[in-house]
Protein backbone atom coordinates (compact mmCIF):
# COMPACT_ATOMS: atom_id res chain seq x y z
CA UNK A 1 0.00 0.00 0.00
CA UNK A 2 1.00 3.61 -0.59
CA UNK A 3 2.02 5.98 2.18
CA UNK A 4 -1.18 7.97 2.72
CA UNK A 5 -1.86 11.14 4.69
CA UNK A 6 -5.31 12.72 4.72
CA UNK A 7 -6.74 16.05 5.82
CA UNK A 8 -10.37 17.19 5.62
CA UNK A 9 -11.54 20.65 4.54
CA UNK A 10 -14.97 21.94 5.59
CA UNK A 11 -16.12 25.36 4.35
CA UNK A 12 -18.51 26.85 6.88
CA UNK A 13 -21.07 29.62 6.69
CA UNK A 14 -24.01 30.41 8.94
CA UNK A 15 -25.53 28.31 11.73
CA UNK A 16 -23.09 26.57 14.06
CA UNK A 17 -25.43 23.62 14.68
CA UNK A 18 -24.70 22.01 11.32
CA UNK A 19 -20.95 22.20 11.83
CA UNK A 20 -21.19 20.62 15.27
CA UNK A 21 -23.16 17.74 13.79
CA UNK A 22 -20.48 16.80 11.27
CA UNK A 23 -17.75 17.22 13.90
CA UNK A 24 -19.67 14.77 16.08
CA UNK A 25 -19.36 12.31 13.18
CA UNK A 26 -15.61 12.88 12.97
CA UNK A 27 -15.29 12.32 16.70
CA UNK A 28 -16.88 8.86 16.63
CA UNK A 29 -15.46 7.79 13.25
CA UNK A 30 -12.63 5.28 12.95
CA UNK A 31 -9.48 7.32 12.21
CA UNK A 32 -7.00 5.80 9.76
CA UNK A 33 -3.39 6.10 10.88
CA UNK A 34 -2.70 8.72 8.21
CA UNK A 35 -5.60 10.99 9.09
CA UNK A 36 -4.36 14.40 10.21
CA UNK A 37 -6.39 17.56 10.67
CA UNK A 38 -9.81 19.04 9.99
CA UNK A 39 -9.51 22.49 8.41
CA UNK A 40 -12.60 24.63 8.96
CA UNK A 41 -12.78 27.69 6.72
CA UNK A 42 -15.47 30.03 7.95
CA UNK A 43 -16.34 32.42 5.14
CA UNK A 44 -18.30 35.62 5.47
CA UNK A 45 -19.76 36.69 8.80
CA UNK A 46 -18.29 34.98 11.87
CA UNK A 47 -20.64 32.79 13.92
CA UNK A 48 -18.45 31.59 16.82
CA UNK A 49 -16.97 28.71 14.84
CA UNK A 50 -13.52 29.77 16.04
CA UNK A 51 -14.20 28.05 19.37
CA UNK A 52 -15.12 24.59 18.07
CA UNK A 53 -11.62 23.27 18.63
CA UNK A 54 -12.17 23.61 22.38
CA UNK A 55 -15.33 21.49 22.13
CA UNK A 56 -13.50 18.61 20.41
CA UNK A 57 -10.07 18.27 22.05
CA UNK A 58 -9.59 14.80 20.55
CA UNK A 59 -9.75 16.24 17.02
CA UNK A 60 -6.95 18.23 15.40
CA UNK A 61 -9.06 21.19 14.24
CA UNK A 62 -7.55 24.15 12.40
CA UNK A 63 -9.83 27.19 12.15
CA UNK A 64 -9.45 29.83 9.44
CA UNK A 65 -11.69 32.83 8.81
CA UNK A 66 -12.02 34.76 5.56
CA UNK A 67 -14.27 37.76 5.09
CA UNK A 68 -14.89 36.71 1.49
CA UNK A 69 -18.03 34.59 1.38
CA UNK A 70 -18.24 31.68 -1.07
CA UNK A 71 -17.37 28.02 -1.45
CA UNK A 72 -14.74 28.45 -4.16
CA UNK A 73 -12.60 30.80 -2.12
CA UNK A 74 -13.08 28.77 1.08
CA UNK A 75 -12.11 25.51 -0.61
CA UNK A 76 -8.99 27.06 -2.11
CA UNK A 77 -7.93 28.47 1.27
CA UNK A 78 -8.48 25.09 2.91
CA UNK A 79 -6.55 23.18 0.27
CA UNK A 80 -3.63 25.64 0.45
CA UNK A 81 -3.53 25.13 4.22
CA UNK A 82 -2.85 21.41 3.94
CA UNK A 83 0.25 19.44 3.03
CA UNK A 84 -1.50 16.05 3.08
CA UNK A 85 -1.24 13.72 0.11
CA UNK A 86 -5.02 13.53 -0.14
CA UNK A 87 -7.64 16.10 0.85
CA UNK A 88 -11.25 15.25 1.57
CA UNK A 89 -13.70 18.09 0.93
CA UNK A 90 -17.05 18.03 2.71
CA UNK A 91 -20.02 20.34 3.16
CA UNK A 92 -20.80 21.41 6.72
CA UNK A 93 -24.37 20.04 6.84
CA UNK A 94 -23.60 16.34 6.35
CA UNK A 95 -23.34 13.28 8.57
CA UNK A 96 -21.63 9.92 8.06
CA UNK A 97 -20.96 6.60 9.78
CA UNK A 98 -17.92 5.22 11.61
CA UNK A 99 -16.29 3.62 8.56
CA UNK A 100 -16.55 6.68 6.30
CA UNK A 101 -12.95 7.87 6.66
CA UNK A 102 -11.59 4.32 6.43
CA UNK A 103 -13.41 3.74 3.14
CA UNK A 104 -11.73 6.76 1.58
CA UNK A 105 -8.36 5.84 3.10
CA UNK A 106 -8.52 2.36 1.59
CA UNK A 107 -9.35 3.80 -1.83
CA UNK A 108 -6.48 6.30 -1.62
CA UNK A 109 -4.07 3.53 -0.63
CA UNK A 110 -5.04 1.30 -3.54
CA UNK A 111 -5.58 3.83 -6.34
CA UNK A 112 -3.05 6.54 -5.65
CA UNK A 113 -2.36 10.01 -6.96
CA UNK A 114 -3.72 9.86 -10.52
CA UNK A 115 -7.32 9.64 -9.31
CA UNK A 116 -9.87 12.00 -7.82
CA UNK A 117 -12.51 10.43 -5.60
CA UNK A 118 -16.14 10.75 -4.59
CA UNK A 119 -18.74 9.05 -2.43
CA UNK A 120 -22.48 8.66 -2.35
CA UNK A 121 -24.97 11.29 -1.21
CA UNK A 122 -28.20 10.11 0.36
CA UNK A 123 -30.88 12.78 0.83
CA UNK A 124 -32.82 12.98 4.08
CA UNK A 125 -36.04 14.86 3.34
CA UNK A 126 -37.62 17.00 6.05
CA UNK A 127 -40.94 16.52 4.25
CA UNK A 128 -42.07 14.27 1.41
CA UNK A 129 -41.05 15.81 -1.94
CA UNK A 130 -43.38 16.15 -4.91
CA UNK A 131 -42.12 14.07 -7.83
CA UNK A 132 -42.65 16.81 -10.40
CA UNK A 133 -40.35 19.07 -8.40
CA UNK A 134 -37.69 16.39 -7.94
CA UNK A 135 -37.41 16.02 -11.72
CA UNK A 136 -35.88 19.51 -11.85
CA UNK A 137 -33.87 19.36 -8.62
CA UNK A 138 -30.06 19.06 -8.59
CA UNK A 139 -28.37 15.76 -7.78
CA UNK A 140 -27.56 17.00 -4.27
CA UNK A 141 -31.30 16.88 -3.58
CA UNK A 142 -32.18 13.75 -5.56
CA UNK A 143 -29.15 11.81 -4.33
CA UNK A 144 -26.07 10.21 -5.88
CA UNK A 145 -25.68 6.42 -5.69
CA UNK A 146 -23.16 3.86 -7.01
CA UNK A 147 -23.61 0.11 -7.47
CA UNK A 148 -20.01 -0.62 -6.53
CA UNK A 149 -16.50 0.80 -6.30
CA UNK A 150 -15.39 1.51 -9.85
CA UNK A 151 -13.49 3.83 -12.15
CA UNK A 152 -15.32 6.62 -13.94
CA UNK A 153 -14.44 8.99 -16.76
CA UNK A 154 -17.30 11.36 -15.96
CA UNK A 155 -17.27 14.45 -13.70
CA UNK A 156 -20.05 13.07 -11.54
CA UNK A 157 -18.94 13.63 -7.94
CA UNK A 158 -20.59 16.38 -5.92
CA UNK A 159 -18.76 19.11 -4.07
CA UNK A 160 -20.09 18.04 -0.69
CA UNK A 161 -18.35 14.65 -0.74
CA UNK A 162 -15.23 14.40 -2.88
CA UNK A 163 -11.46 14.16 -2.55
CA UNK A 164 -8.40 15.15 -4.56
CA UNK A 165 -4.77 14.05 -4.53
CA UNK A 166 -1.65 16.10 -3.92
CA UNK A 167 -0.56 15.47 -7.51
CA UNK A 168 -3.85 16.85 -8.82
CA UNK A 169 -3.56 19.88 -6.53
CA UNK A 170 -0.02 20.68 -7.65
CA UNK A 171 -0.97 20.20 -11.30
CA UNK A 172 -4.00 22.50 -11.05
CA UNK A 173 -2.05 25.23 -9.26
CA UNK A 174 0.70 25.06 -11.87
CA UNK A 175 -1.76 25.19 -14.76
CA UNK A 176 -4.40 27.59 -13.41
CA UNK A 177 -2.91 29.31 -10.39
CA UNK A 178 -5.52 27.77 -8.09
CA UNK A 179 -7.40 24.52 -7.52
CA UNK A 180 -11.05 25.60 -7.80
CA UNK A 181 -12.05 28.37 -10.19
CA UNK A 182 -15.11 30.22 -11.46
CA UNK A 183 -17.95 32.17 -9.91
CA UNK A 184 -18.23 31.18 -6.28
CA UNK A 185 -21.45 30.00 -4.70
CA UNK A 186 -22.36 32.95 -2.50
CA UNK A 187 -25.70 32.93 -0.69
CA UNK A 188 -28.45 32.67 -3.32
CA UNK A 189 -26.83 34.59 -6.15
CA UNK A 190 -23.45 33.07 -6.94
CA UNK A 191 -22.46 30.42 -9.44
CA UNK A 192 -22.20 26.69 -8.82
CA UNK A 193 -20.32 23.68 -10.15
CA UNK A 194 -16.66 24.46 -9.50
CA UNK A 195 -16.07 20.83 -8.51
CA UNK A 196 -17.53 19.66 -11.84
CA UNK A 197 -15.18 21.94 -13.77
CA UNK A 198 -12.27 20.64 -11.70
CA UNK A 199 -13.12 17.02 -12.48
CA UNK A 200 -13.64 17.74 -16.19
CA UNK A 201 -10.26 19.43 -16.38
CA UNK A 202 -8.47 16.60 -14.58
CA UNK A 203 -10.12 13.99 -16.82
CA UNK A 204 -8.90 15.86 -19.89
CA UNK A 205 -5.36 15.77 -18.48
CA UNK A 206 -5.20 12.03 -17.84
CA UNK A 207 -6.60 11.67 -14.32
CA UNK A 208 -9.47 9.28 -13.57
CA UNK A 209 -12.31 9.28 -11.09
CA UNK A 210 -12.88 6.56 -8.51
CA UNK A 211 -16.29 5.84 -6.97
CA UNK A 212 -16.09 5.01 -3.26
CA UNK A 213 -19.47 3.37 -2.89
CA UNK A 214 -19.36 2.88 0.88
CA UNK A 215 -18.30 6.46 1.63
CA UNK A 216 -21.86 7.70 1.98
CA UNK A 217 -22.96 10.98 3.52
CA UNK A 218 -26.47 11.85 4.63
CA UNK A 219 -27.59 15.21 3.25
CA UNK A 220 -30.52 16.94 4.98
CA UNK A 221 -32.97 18.51 2.52
CA UNK A 222 -35.16 21.11 4.27
CA UNK A 223 -38.71 21.75 3.13
CA UNK A 224 -37.74 25.16 1.74
CA UNK A 225 -35.45 23.40 -0.77
CA UNK A 226 -38.46 21.61 -2.25
CA UNK A 227 -40.34 24.61 -3.60
CA UNK A 228 -40.93 26.08 -7.04
CA UNK A 229 -38.98 29.20 -6.10
CA UNK A 230 -35.96 27.32 -4.74
CA UNK A 231 -35.66 25.12 -7.82
CA UNK A 232 -35.80 28.17 -10.09
CA UNK A 233 -33.20 29.97 -7.98
CA UNK A 234 -30.89 26.98 -8.26
CA UNK A 235 -31.23 27.12 -12.05
CA UNK A 236 -30.53 30.85 -11.90
CA UNK A 237 -27.22 30.07 -10.19
CA UNK A 238 -26.46 27.47 -12.86
CA UNK A 239 -27.05 30.23 -15.40
CA UNK A 240 -24.60 32.49 -13.57
CA UNK A 241 -22.03 29.72 -13.89
CA UNK A 242 -22.74 29.26 -17.60
CA UNK A 243 -22.46 32.99 -18.21
CA UNK A 244 -19.06 32.99 -16.53
CA UNK A 245 -17.66 29.85 -18.19
CA UNK A 246 -18.91 28.48 -21.52
CA UNK A 247 -20.47 31.84 -22.46
CA UNK A 248 -17.46 33.84 -21.27
CA UNK A 249 -16.43 34.79 -24.83
CA UNK A 250 -19.60 36.82 -25.38
CA UNK A 251 -19.01 40.56 -25.03
CA UNK A 252 -22.75 41.26 -24.97
CA UNK A 253 -25.91 39.26 -24.35
CA UNK A 254 -26.57 37.11 -27.45
CA UNK A 255 -29.96 37.40 -29.14
CA UNK A 256 -30.74 33.70 -28.70
CA UNK A 257 -30.25 33.98 -24.93
CA UNK A 258 -32.60 36.96 -24.70
CA UNK A 259 -35.19 35.01 -26.70
CA UNK A 260 -34.99 32.08 -24.29
CA UNK A 261 -35.55 34.44 -21.38
CA UNK A 262 -38.50 36.35 -22.82
CA UNK A 263 -40.30 33.40 -24.41
CA UNK A 264 -39.86 31.24 -21.30
CA UNK A 265 -41.11 34.08 -19.09
CA UNK A 266 -44.26 34.49 -21.17
CA UNK A 267 -45.01 30.75 -21.20
CA UNK A 268 -44.25 30.43 -17.48
CA UNK A 269 -46.69 33.19 -16.58
CA UNK A 270 -49.38 31.67 -18.79
CA UNK A 271 -49.07 28.19 -17.26
CA UNK A 272 -48.89 29.58 -13.72
CA UNK A 273 -52.54 30.54 -14.13
CA UNK A 274 -53.35 26.83 -14.20
CA UNK A 275 -50.54 24.73 -12.71
CA UNK A 276 -47.11 25.20 -11.14
CA UNK A 277 -46.23 21.70 -12.27
CA UNK A 278 -46.73 22.64 -15.93
CA UNK A 279 -45.12 26.06 -15.50
CA UNK A 280 -41.90 24.78 -13.93
CA UNK A 281 -40.50 23.60 -17.26
CA UNK A 282 -40.46 27.20 -18.42
CA UNK A 283 -39.61 28.61 -15.01
CA UNK A 284 -36.27 26.83 -14.86
CA UNK A 285 -35.50 27.87 -18.44
CA UNK A 286 -36.32 31.50 -17.64
CA UNK A 287 -34.23 31.39 -14.46
CA UNK A 288 -31.20 29.85 -16.19
CA UNK A 289 -31.31 32.42 -18.98
CA UNK A 290 -31.62 35.29 -16.46
CA UNK A 291 -28.59 34.02 -14.54
CA UNK A 292 -26.52 33.79 -17.72
CA UNK A 293 -27.63 37.27 -18.81
CA UNK A 294 -26.77 38.78 -15.43
CA UNK A 295 -23.32 37.16 -15.45
CA UNK A 296 -22.56 38.45 -18.95
CA UNK A 297 -23.75 41.95 -18.07
CA UNK A 298 -21.78 42.03 -14.83
CA UNK A 299 -18.64 40.90 -16.65
CA UNK A 300 -18.92 43.35 -19.53
CA UNK A 301 -19.62 46.29 -17.22
CA UNK A 302 -16.39 45.78 -15.27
Amino acid sequence: MLDVTVDAVIPHYGELTQLLNILDCFQIADKPIGFGKIIIVENGQEANASNVGNLYPSLNIVYIHTETAGLTNARNIGVHSSEAKFILLLDNDLSFNKSFLSQYYEAFSKRGQMYFYGGQIEPVFESSPQEWLLDYCPTSVKGLFFDEDSETNKPEFLGGNHAISRKAIEFLIKENGQVYDGESATADSGGIGEETRLQSYLLAKGFKGWKVSEATVLHPVPTESLTYEWVCNRRYRAGVTAGSTELATHKSVPVWLSKIFYLSSIKEQAFLLFSKRLALKYGVSRAWAKGAIDAIKNRTLK
